[in-house]
C-alpha cells in the first residue's frame, strides 16, 4: 500500500489553524469527480469548530490548503488498487504531536449526508 502524505498534510493544515489549537480532526471525502474537505478544532474545552467559522482564517485560505491537500493526496489515490482505495479519511493531530488516521473503503454516495452525521457523532462527539 502506498503512503500518504500525513506530515505534508498536517504542515498545510497548520497554516489554517488558529494559534490555540489543541486538536484538529480533518475529514476529506472522495467520490468519482470530486472530493469535500472539512476540519474542526479544538481548542482544549472539549468544543469543535469547523473550520469555516474559525475567527481569523479566511474561507480563501482555508479553500487553497483544501488544493493543496488534494495535490498531495489525489497521486496516491490513483496508484491504489480498486479495493484499496478510500472514500474517507480521517486525520487527528494534537498539539503534543500525536496523530490517528482512519479510512473507511465502502463507497459512502448512496448516504454520504447520513455518513458524514454519523462521523460527526463518532469523532467531534455531535
Amino acid at each position: 500500500m502506498i503512503d500518504i502524505p500525513y506530515q505534508s498534510i498536517f504542515n498545510t493544515l497548520q497554516e489554517v489553524l488558529p494559534d490555540d489549537w489543541h486538536k484538529v480532526v480533518f475529514y476529506a471525502q472522495y467520490g468519482e469527480n470530486s472530493y469535500s474537505m472539512k476540519y474542526f478544532v479544538d481548542s482544549g474545552d472539549g468544543v469543535y469548530t469547523e473550520c469555516f467559522k474559525l475567527k481569523g482564517i479566511s474561507k480563501k485560505d482555508i479553500i487553497k490548503a483544501f488544493a493543496v491537500i488534494d495535490s498531495q493526496i489525489m497521486p496516491v489515490r490513483k496508484e491504489l488498487s480498486k479495493k484499496d482505495t478510500w472514500y474517507v479519511m480521517t486525520l487527528i493531530v494534537d498539539d503534543e504531536g500525536n496523530f490517528k488516521a482512519d479510512y473507511e473503503y465502502e463507497d459512502i454516495s448512496e448516504d454520504s449526508i447520513g455518513y458524514y452525521q454519523r462521523w460527526k457523532e463518532k469523532y467531534l462527539n455531535q
